[in-house]
């Protein structure tokens, strides 16, 4: 089984509840990555995390949650025997600003600039994701499910 990368908005779109009523696109997301996790905690899944992602996560689900709901959630990330972590260094965040720079008319984040050069590092090229920021990375195929 080929390793993917794991973007944070499969967390966040399969653990945050909606504040306001959402579209049927919303409601497929967050159903797809409900279905994701669910695959992760069987097991059936080979995946690489950066730290940064584990962060935003951590977050983002704190600030929504609670503190020991988001805490159980990157527990399983960080002790998953089939989620990797990547640990991002000083080089991947240079890289990473070099990436935004060649990218700027496209508005692409820092965190997903960190996270292709996380994925260039390891010779990964599909990543779980619905962000379509990753669809500007020619060598990147996002996957939904």
């Amino acid at each position: 089984m080929k390793e993917k990368m794991l973007d944070s908005n499969i967390f966040i779109h399969a653990f945050l509840e909606p504040r306001k009523k959402v579209t049927p696109r919303e409601s497929e997301i967050k159903q797809k990555s409900l279905n994701i996790v669910k695959t992760l905690q069987k097991g059936n899944l080979k995946t690489l995390i950066t730290t940064t992602q584990i962060f935003e996560i951590a977050n983002l689900l704190e600030s929504w949650m609670g503190h020991e709901a988001a805490t159980d959630i990157v527990n399983f990330i960080v002790t998953a025997s089939n989620i990797k972590i990547y640990t991002i260094s000083q080089k991947d965040l240079e890289e990473a600003l070099k990436v935004i720079e060649q990218y700027k008319s496209n508005k692409i984040g820092f965190n997903d600039c960190v996270t292709f050069v996380a994925m260039k590092n390891v010779n990964i090229n599909e990543i779980y994701s619905f962000d379509k920021h990753f669809d500007q990375f020619s060598n990147i195929i996002r996957l939904e499910e």
